[in-house]
């Protein structure tokens, strides 16, 4: 019973923290991901469910959104060319993997904060009830 609840509280997270994703991509600041991981990670009761809540939602948006601009724009052609600055002709995937590895990296440091967030609203909320 308990776990079919947290089950449920991930996938919240996770939707939540995709669709923050999706509402800070309209900003030009990149790096303000983290947001919608501490939002996706604030839903999680355990450490490991909000890390991974959090680095999933931003990854599965980004790849969303990679994928929309691939079929769009041709972004790959450009993925491909810095591909081929840096490695050989040919490895824009691993550059692609590495940006969706790095909104992963900062979706999870985002669930990891929103689950500490969590932790310190619940003990400041029960302490004032006292």
């Amino acid at each position: 019973m308990k776990l079919e609840q947290e089950d449920k509280m991930f996938a919240l997270g996770t939707i939540s923290a995709a669709i923050a994703a999706g509402l800070l991509a309209l900003i030009p600041f990149w790096q303000l991901v983290v947001i919608a991981g501490i939002i996706g990670g604030y839903f999680n009761q355990r450490m490991r469910r909000s890390i991974l809540s959090g680095a999933l939602g931003v990854c599965a948006y980004w790849t969303g959104y990679a994928i929309y601009f691939m079929i769009t724009i041709n972004a790959y052609v450009i993925l491909d060319q810095i591909g081929g600055l840096f490695l050989a002709e040919g490895f824009g995937w691993f550059i692609l993997l590495i940006i969706l590895g790095m909104g992963a990296i900062f979706g999870a440091l985002g669930g990891a904060l929103g689950n500490v967030m969590r932790i310190l609203t619940k003990e400041k909320t029960t302490e004032r009830a006292d």
